[in-house]
Formats: C-alpha cells, structure tokens, sequence
C-alpha cells in the first residue's frame, strides 16, 4: 500500500458514497469489497493513518469490522495479532479520535470493542481495557476531547458486551457477560456517576450527555444472560448485583438523578427518566429488610412528586411518556401496602389521579401514553381487595374520576374522527391497537363497577334515543337536504360514540378474574348493558330496513363490528361450558328484553350473524367477524348443541342457497364460502349421523355440478360459468374440511366421487373436465386451479385417521389414481409455463417468478403427493404388480415440477419450503428407489437442496429437521442396502441400489461430509435446536461418510492451542462412538443419542 493507492481509495469510497451515478457507484462498491479479506488488514490500517477523507475513514472502519467479525477464528489463530490491532486501535483513537467525524469513531471504537468481546475469555489482557480507557482517556490532560471519547469507548463497550451474536454460542456468550459484570461493570457505573457528579463544575456538556448514556447502558445491562426481549415496552425486574447495593442505595446517588433531570434538555433528561425506571424496577431481595426498601421507594417518589407538582420537563412529548413509563412501574415492583405506608402517598395519589385525567383530556398529544397509565391505575386497584393496611388506599376516591375521564377521551376521539379524519388516528380500524387499549380497563371497571356501569349506561342511553329520534324523523319525511346533511354527520358521530361504549362495555362484560365466579350484583349490571346493546342491535336493523345505503357507512359498520365484538364476549362467559352457573343476568335479560334463558340469547345471535350475512355483504371485515363467532358456535360441544335447538339453524340447513345469503357470490367474498360451508357442515355433522340428511344437504350442490356437467369445454371459459365452478369447488371443499371422522368422510367421500373418477361412470367426470380445460388456459385461469387443486389436497388429507376404507374397497387405491391423474393434468402444461425450454429431465429452473402466480399451484401439488402418499390408505405395491403407471406418472410430473424451483426461492417462501422438505422426508424414507431413478444431476440437484435446508437459517426450524431428516432416510437406506449386497451378491437389488447411490454421489464426493459437519456445528452451538431429532441422521450420516467425523475434530482442534484443552476434546470424540454398534438398531440410536447429548456439553465447556 503506497499514498498513490491511498488516494486511489479515497476517491472510490467519493463514488460509493457520494453522488455519483448508478454505474460508476456500482463500479467503485465492486472494487471496494475487494478489501474484505483477513490479508488486507494492514492495508486498511494504512489508509486510515495516511487519508484525511471522511469516505474513506468509514469504508475503511466498517470493512475491518466485518472482516474482524466474519473472520475471528482465523484471526485468532494467528496468535499476537489480535493483540497487536488492540494496541493500535487504543492509539489512533487517543491520537486521531478527536478529528474523526463521530460516524467514523464510533465504528472504530466498535472495532477495539468486538476484538475485546470476542477474546475476553480467552485472553486475560483483553479485559483490562476498561483500565486503559480509564487511564489513557479519562483522566488524561492531553486533550480537553480525551475524557468524553473515553466515556463513548466505555458506552460502546458496555453495549457490545451486552449484544447477542450468532458468531459467539449462548453459553460463551453468557460467561462474557458475568465475567465482564464482575470485573468491570460497577466501575464503570462509578466512572459515569462521577462525571455525573461534577456536572456544572468544568464538565463539558458533551461529557455530561455521554456519562448519562453511560449510566444508562450500565443499569439496562443484561447482569444475568436472559436476552430480555428488546421490542417490549414494559421493563421486567432489574437483576443489580449486590456488590452495587452501597452505591445504589446511598441517597445522594437518587436525588443527584432528579438534579440532573431538571438540568438537562431532552434527549438527555429523557435518558435520565429511563435510569429512574430501572430503578424502580430493581429486585426485592436487594434489600436488607422492609425499613430499607421503603427508604429506597421514598426516594423515587419524592422526585415523582416533585415533577408532579411543578410539571417538570413535561412539556417535552418524549419526558412524558417515559414518566408515564415510570408511574407504570411503581406497581408491579412494590405493594400496595408499601405503597400506602409511604409518608406522602396522599399526596402522590392526588397528584397522579390528576395527571392520570389532564393526560386523558389532552388525549391528542397524549395517546401513546395512555396504556401505561391505564396499566398503573389497573395493577393498584386490582391489589386493593388484598390491602391489609390501616391506612386507606384512597383509590375508591379517585379512580371512579380517571375512569370517567378514560371513557369520555375515547368519547371525543370517536368525534373527532369524524370531524376531522385526516388528522386523528382510529383506533377502530385497527383491532390490534383497540384490544391494546381495552386491556386494562375491564379490570379497572370490575373493581368500580357499580360506578362505571352506570355511568356506561348514562353515556350510552341519551345516544341511544338520539339516534332512534334521528330514525324517526327519517321515517317520517319531509327533511330538508341542509337537515340530511346535518342530520348524516350527527349520525356518524353517534355511531363512533356508540362503537366506542359498545367495545368498552364487551370488555368488561367478558372479563371475569376466575372461572365460576359469581356477583350478583355485577352480574345484574352485566345484564342492564346487554339488553342495551341488544336493544341497539335491532336499531342499526331498523336503520338498514328504512335506509339499506346506510350499509356503505364505515361508522355504522364499526358499530356494528363493536356489537359482534360484545355478543362473543357475553357468550364465552354466560354461554357454554365455561359459563357461570344459575347466573344472575338472565332474570335481568327476561325484564328488559324478553330474554329468558342462554337459548333465547342465541337465537339473538345466530340471528344477528345471519342478518349480516344478508346485509353486510359488501363488507369482508363484517363477514369475517361473523363467521368467525358462527364458526365457534358450532366446533363448541355445549354450544354446538344448543345451536341445533334452534329453528333458524334448521331452516339454514335446508335452505343454505336461498338468494338471501348472496354474500357468497361477492368476488371479495368469495374465498369466505369455504368457511361459510364448513360450518353448515359442523352443524349437519352434529345433528345427524344418517345418509338422508347429508344427501338433502349436498342436493343443491349436486343440481349445480349436474349442470357444469353437461356444458361443453368452450362454455368454462365464460365469466359466469367460472364464477359458478369456483364457488361449487369452495363450498365442496368447506364440507371436505368438516369431515373430521371416517363416517362423515364417507359420506363425502361416496357423493363426491362420481365427479373425481371415470370408475363405473357414464359420463365424463366434472373435476378432471375443469382441471383439463382450465390448466390450458395458463396462469389466467389460477383462480379456478387453485380452489381445484386445494380441494383435491383436503380429499387426499388423512386427517385424524378420517380416510380408512374396507379392507375389500378399492377406493384408496382409486383415491390416489385420480389425483395422480390431476397432478399429471395441471403438471404437465404448468411445466411448460415455468421451465419451456426443459426437455425430458434437463429442467431449466424458473426465474424472476412470484409465488402467487408460479409457485402456489405448485406448493400444493407437492402437498398433494406429500399427503396421499402419507396418508396410509394405499397400497402402493398394487401399481408395479399391475403395471399400473400412477405411481410414477405422479413422482415425475412433482419432482420436475419441485426441479423448476431453485434453492433460492425454496429458502425465500415460507410455505414453499416446508410442503417441499416434508415430501422428501417422506420420499426417502418409503420411495428411494424411485428417485434414484431420476439422472445424476437431478438428484444431486436435490441432495444440494437438502444441505441447504440443512443449513439454512431463513427456514423454520422444524422444515430444517425435514431437510435433515431425509437426508438421515438416505443414508439408512445407503448403509442399510450395503450391507445387504454384501451378502447377496452383485447381482441383487441391493447392489443396482448401492451402484446408482455411488454413481450419483460421485458428482460431488464431499456432500455428506459436509451435511454431517453442518448438523455437528447445529448441536454445537445452535441454542434452539431440537437436539433428539437431528441426532437421529447423524448416526447414518457417520456410518456412510465416517471421515468427516475425523475432520470435523481436527477442524475444532485448530481453534484451540496445543495441550490439555486439545485432548480432552480428543476425548470427546473417541466417546462420542463409545457403546455405539455399527448397525441402525433401536437400541443403537437410543444409545448415540445419549452419547451426543453428553458430547454437546463436554465440547462446549472444553471451547
């Protein structure tokens, strides 16, 4: 490396990060990665020693970082190395930190920072580079910059400690952190208090921001190894060492906190908040006794007072929700005896109810922060009825205000979102944000429910008889248009008003704090709420009666959502088999609405279910929510029944085409038939176990099948014709996945039939017509091969064991022709349309392709084949007895099909790459021969296909064990046929098996040994890994490729130095094998397994 090369680089890092166009950025990107080798270290050092550019400075730090990182094991290996870029690195940044731009520093001290992490256990050196930072940069003179770039190295190293890594395994990387917790932890904690501590006494700013994100990196250290999940909000208990207790509890450390919270400006301030939370989430047992841990929440109180009283840094959107945060966190780590005993709880109660209620009204500014007040106002009151103190809680005081003023911000968000929509949030149109916020308020209300249900019934009732005034006047006439206009808004704010009370109220009515509790007197107020939202079901029917355009309005579609939302919380508590016994709602129910008993409130709701499949029709969120609570009621065993009861289900059941459920003809309804008569089939399946009910049933289905019959092939092509075939498919389909035994499969089974099959038929079959006729008309005709194809998979799933024929019936074996027939229809011209320049085996994997218009038919073909051949009602020795081509004819057209896919889409669809590792777990554990059949390159194709399953870290990791599993049922079958061709000869089966295996492995002699060093490296250092299943192909794996086992020691005995350490691990490996039989016995797998589990722990331990 020379100053010409120097400036070569600077202007190439210009180009990659600068300006210039697509190209030329391109070119200098390409060039640039050429840098990230292990051997151009040193030259990376030199150009940030010799270049004064930003670009290259940052080029060059990023590139030694991932070289570093992606390279470690190499590197340490070269013995002083590491240690020699330490000392370096602690040099430029003492000489050349303070010029670098912060971007650039900061990834040269993440540099110094992983090399430390990464040989901290290693090397004792390493971990004396918080003295050093102490040493060379906190207390230097040198430069005034030197004390805040130390605190940033020390920040910098506190976080890379505390970061996961998938180069270091669970267990190294919990002994890192311990080991560093012990060490050096508290005293950087001392090094940041103490810049803290001389804030505002020739403390630069920057120095007292950067120890205040020090501090803060200190206490959110993971002290145990738990890797806390990061994405949630709320902050479990804080494990602070007990070695932190002196300083921690010492009073000033508090109230120099609350100091620096009112001098510092926000982000800062807000980082000081964040420390007081950890705080107040620090662990019971840190305390010596209750004397102690009161003194501690006193301290945390009395600066929360005093933010209360003078609203301190409030102003600031980020310093409140983190107090919101803090308030959230004073109950769950303290008792509400604790609580009370504090000297000025009166006086924090108040306070905060009355912050609690101004958040509330200044909802706009505030929403974000509601779930943590909510949370607090919860967790006290639900620790009241166990306040054993003298003193009062004074919650019954204040708690009825900070409810009402929750109920009345939701009452005034739901108008604002119709007076100004673009500028308010709708929390209704998001279910998960609504369930969000209605988690803590059933709990608040039950504990004050004779306050808050009838404040509830006060909001909602003047509503109420406005709205039914408003349907009045519209039903009388003679309206003005100014009047209609007026008059439709005060009906959209009416409806979000009433939405709103409508899910508060289902809320509270579903929650219960135990199973088969009962209050009378709660449970009568449960009643007075569901005869009012009863009473405002049949108004929004009357509304629709009198106006049906009103059916388009989102607001009355909410309210309406809202009403459903109720009506299931009310049934999953007073409906069923987890209802309340002899409850007292019913008697309230009879007096206000007529409702007698739990049938008469589900005849309301079957009733109200249908009704909006009648009328809501052009709204799929309704229709979803609907079936939804319908599909419920019909799987439940005490509800299912008593659903049967009912008169309207019986007409549905006769009457399941009637023009009235037209929703179902809706094209964006149309996937929701399948569900729609997967429920009417619940219910027949309950009701009756005869042929004559479930053939009066299909009656209307079997009309339209016999008409799609008789058309000619030209006619399918028609719109409304393929509208009709893909809805009969759908509706078939929804019956096939409610037959869930083998007495309502064969009912299906024997209707179904005749339109699968040419067996004893007199006319063509409908599904093959469909299939042959659509599969030519390519990726425009999906919509119909997909429900097609799908129904076929229900057919063929031997779901619960549902599919079991007489021994005497041919139809398993009729079952599987047909849709091997199907594959080989719809296969062969899909195969064309993905790979057209294939000629017999040479398939041309698909490129640039979408799932949904290449893959999806093509998934589900796989999962057919995965299921019929799974499914143990064939005999599928009868088709090479009878020279009967099914079998092969439905193993070539899949596995050329599964051949149009690269590893690359494999990996990159989810669904794609689970059914494609299942059906060859399933190939080679009962079909091997056949797929040794296939040419060298196809079947290498797919080994190649295994190893990256193996490896892969994008897939799931149970498609990963079927990716390792099959590749373990080859190798058993390898092993298990050598061994039989050294007895029979080399003119056995066994021997043409052994010889086409060798052939097609030859292509590429170090595959197994690879896929056996990968599942090593899986049991190794995979913390999830399911250890007993990918243990089990191992052992075949081993006995085929044993080298490997030779190599894969001596790569791990590389990383290590010479001498005690070597041979222990030496010795791991002999007992790996120890007691292990070269054989594939039972027994000999139970005993590997038991090897490898204690092999695991002594090689961890040993690295």
């Amino acid at each position: 490396m020379n100053d010409d090369q120097v400036r070569q680089i600077d202007q190439l890092a210009e180009q990659a990060l600068g300006n210039s166009t697509g190209p030329e950025r391109a070119r200098a990107e390409s060039m640039l990665n050429d840098l990230r080798t292990l051997e151009n270290l040193p030259a990376l050092r030199y150009v940030l020693e010799r270049s004064n550019n930003q670009y290259s400075h940052f080029v060059c730090a990023k590139t030694m970082l991932d070289v570093v990182t992606d390279n470690w094991n190499s590197f340490a290996a070269q013995g002083q190395s590491h240690n020699e870029l330490r000392s370096w690195l602690v040099s430029f940044i003492g000489q050349r930190g303070h010029l670098l731009e912060k971007f650039v520093l900061t990834h040269i001290m993440s540099i110094l920072c992983r090399v430390t992490r990464f040989g901290w256990l290693d090397n004792e050196s390493f971990q004396e580079l918080p003295q050093e930072i102490h040493r060379f940069f906190i207390c230097s003179q040198t430069s005034p910059d030197h004390p805040t770039m130390g605190l940033m190295l020390l920040n910098q190293l506190v976080t890379e400690i505390n970061t996961s890594t998938t180069k270091l395994t669970l267990s190294q990387h919990r002994k890192t952190i311990v080991s560093f917790r012990d060490k050096c932890l508290l005293e950087i904690f001392k090094v940041a208090l103490s810049a803290l501590e001389s804030a505002g006494s020739g403390k630069t700013q920057a120095e007292v921001e950067m120890a205040v994100t020090l501090a803060l990196s200190c206490l959110m250290f993971d002290f145990v190894g738990i890797f806390a999940d990061e994405s949630c909000e709320d902050v479990g208990t804080v494990q602070i060492p007990s070695s932190w207790k002196s300083l921690l509890l010492d009073a000033n450390t508090m109230q120099m906190f609350w100091k620096l919270y009112g001098m510092l400006p926000p982000p800062h301030s807000t980082n000081i908040l964040k420390c007081v939370v950890q705080f107040a989430s620090v662990r019971r047992s840190l305390f010596a006794d209750d004397a102690e841990r009161s003194k501690w929440l006193g301290g945390i109180l009395s600066g929360i007072l005093e933010i209360l009283r003078n609203k301190i840094g409030l102003n600031n959107e980020s310093n409140y929700h983190e107090f919101c945060r803090l308030l959230s966190r004073i109950k769950p780590n303290y008792q509400l005896a604790e609580l009370v005993n504090v000297s000025y709880y009166d006086e924090w109660i108040q306070l905060t109810a009355q912050f609690t209620i101004d958040s509330f009204v200044q909802w706009e500014t505030t929403a974000n922060s509601s779930y943590f007040l909510l949370s607090l106002w919860a967790r006290l009151l639900a620790a009241q009825p166990y306040l054993k103190s003298g003193k009062p809680s004074l919650l019954e005081q204040y708690a009825p205000d900070v409810v009402f003023s929750y109920i009345q911000s939701r009452l005034n968000l739901a108008r604002a979102t119709v007076e100004t929509p673009n500028k308010v949030e709708n929390a209704l149109e998001d279910n998960d944000m609504l369930l969000v916020q209605l988690e803590s308020l059933p709990v608040i209300a039950r504990s004050l429910y004779s306050k808050v249900g009838p404040y509830l019934m006060s909001q909602a009732m003047p509503d109420y008889n406005q709205m039914n005034d408003l349907l009045q006047k519209a039903r009388a006439g003679g309206i003005s248009p100014d009047q209609q206009q007026l008059e439709f808004v005060n009906l959209q704010v009416l409806d979000s008003r009433l939405a709103w009370l409508v899910y508060m109220m289902g809320s509270i009515v579903s929650h219960h704090s135990a199973v088969g509790s009962s209050d009378p007197e709660a449970e009568t107020l449960d009643g007075q709420l569901t005869a009012l939202v009863l009473q405002l079901s049949q108004l929004v029917v009357r509304r629709l009666e009198a106006n049906p355009g009103q059916a388009e309005m989102p607001t009355l579609q909410r309210l309406q959502s809202g009403i459903l939302y109720f009506v299931n919380g009310f049934r999953k508590v007073y409906i069923g088999e987890a209802s309340i016994p002899a409850s007292k709602v019913y008697p309230k129910l009879k007096e206000l609405t007529g409702l007698e008993d739990s049938i008469g409130v589900l005849r309301v709701i079957v009733d109200m279910v249908l009704n909006i499949l009648k009328v809501w029709k052009k709204s799929q969120r309704l229709i979803n929510e609907a079936l939804n609570l319908f599909l419920e009621l019909s799987t439940g065993y005490s509800s299912g029944r008593t659903v049967l009861k009912l008169d309207t289900v019986k007409l549905l059941l006769q009457q399941h085409t009637h023009p009235s459920f037209s929703f179902v003809d809706e094209p964006e309804n149309s996937k929701q038939r399948t569900r729609f008569y997967k429920i009417l089939a619940n219910l027949l399946f309950r009701l009756t176990s005869s042929d004559g009910p479930f053939e009066q049933f299909m009656k209307p289905l079997q009309e339209r099948a016999n008409h799609l019959q008789v058309l000619q092939p030209q006619q399918f092509l028609q719109p409304e014709v393929k509208a009709a075939v893909i809805g009969w498919l759908r509706d078939v389909r929804g019956v096939c996945s409610a037959c869930a035994n083998k007495r309502t499969y064969g009912l299906l089974f024997d209707w179904v039939f005749p339109y699968i099959s040419t067996y004893q038929a007199t006319q063509p079959p409908l599904l093959p017509k469909i299939c042959q006729v659509y599969a030519q008309a390519g990726q425009s005709a999906n919509d119909v091969l997909i429900p097609l194809l799908r129904l076929y998979s229900d057919l063929v799933y031997n779901q619960a064991q549902r599919i079991s024929f007489e021994p005497s019936s041919p139809s398993g074996i009729l079952l599987f022709k047909e849709a091997s027939a199907l594959l080989r229809a719809y296969g062969i011209p899909k195969l064309q349309e993905l790979s057209p320049q294939s000629i017999g085996w040479n398939i041309v994997p698909a490129m640039n392709t979408k799932y949904e218009e290449s893959f999806k038919g093509v998934n589900i073909c796989i999962n057919i084949l995965a299921r019929a051949l799974h499914g143990s009602y064939c005999n599928f020795g009868v088709f090479a007895l009878y020279g009967d081509s099914a079998l092969d004819d439905a193993l070539e057209v899949v596995i050329k099909l599964m051949l149009t896919i690269s590893i690359d889409d494999i990996l990159a669809y989810p669904k794609l790459g689970k059914s494609y590792y299942y059906l060859l777990e399933i190939l080679f554990n009962s079909h091997t021969p056949s797929i040794l059949q296939l040419p060298s390159p196809q079947f290498l194709q797919i080994l190649l296909c295994l190893e990256k399953g193996v490896m892969s870290i994008e897939l799931a990791k149970p498609v990963s064990l079927s990716a390792a599993t099959a590749m373990g049922h080859l190798c058993t079958f390898y092993y298990s046929q050598t061994s039989k061709a050294s007895v029979a000869g080399t003119g056995s089966k066994s021997c043409q098996y052994v010889q086409q295996l060798q052939m097609h492995l030859g292509a590429d002699p170090t595959l197994l040994n690879r896929v056996l060093g990968q599942m090593f490296h899986i049991v190794l250092f995979d913390e999830q890994a399911n250890q007993w299943s990918i243990s089990r192909p191992m052992l075949p794996l081993i006995l085929v490729a044993d080298p490997q086992l030779q190599q894969y020691q001596q790569t791990l005995m590389s990383r290590i130095a010479e001498g005690e350490r070597q041979k222990r691990l030496h010795d791991a490996f002999e007992k790996l094998l120890e007691g292990v039989e070269p054989n594939l016995e039972q027994k000999t797998r139970d005993k590997f397994t038991g090897n490898v589990t204690a092999f695991k722990h002594n090689v961890r331990y040993i690295l």
